[in-house]
Order: C-alpha cells, then sequence, then structure tokens
C-alpha cells in the first residue's frame, strides 16, 4: 500500500472539510477530517502500518482500509513509566 492508493479532497459548506478516499475502491471507504495536514498524516500513518492514538482517527482508518488490513495493524503498547522515589530519605534539619 503506498500514498498514491488515496486522494485528498476539500469539501464544499461541511464542517469536516478534507475527504480521504481510497481510489480503486467503493465510495464507503473514505473519511472525514477537518485539516488537511491531519489527512495526509493520517495516509502516512496507514503506509507505515501504525495506530493513530485519536479515537477518531482510528475509525476514520477503519473506514478506509478492508478489515484484513485494519487487523494487520496493531497499536504500539505504552511504556510504563517508572517513578523512582527514595523512601529512606531522612529529614535534615539545620
Amino acid at each position: 500500500m503506498s500514498k498514491n492508493d488515496f486522494e485528498v479532497f476539500k469539501a464544499k459548506n461541511r464542517r469536516d472539510k478534507i475527504i480521504i478516499v481510497r481510489k480503486n475502491a467503493p465510495y464507503e471507504m473514505h473519511g472525514h477530517v477537518r485539516k488537511e495536514t491531519t489527512a495526509y498524516k493520517l495516509i502516512d500513518l496507514i503506509v507505515s502500518h501504525e495506530m493513530p492514538e485519536s479515537e477518531y482517527l482510528v475509525e476514520c482508518m477503519k473506514r478506509l482500509l478492508y478489515e484484513d488490513e485494519f487487523k494487520a495493524i496493531q497499536r504500539k503498547e505504552k511504556k510504563q513509566k517508572c517513578v523512582k522515589r527514595n523512601h529512606n530519605k531522612k529529614a535534615r534539619y539545620a
């Protein structure tokens, strides 16, 4: 899958101003976003097989991909934060 498989259109008189359409696929395979930069970022994520963090963009990605393609993309696990605390620290007074 490449960037050439998708087209980005500007819609008139709509709140969601940008439409992403997959070429050579039924029209049901399209999604709406508000900014053109978001559309191209979503296409980059699809090409690099990465899952977006936004639930709205995940749904948009799901509409742009076939079911088996979407299942192949897995969400990256968030790293667990390591918080180090010194519990043996004694209070010092002057």
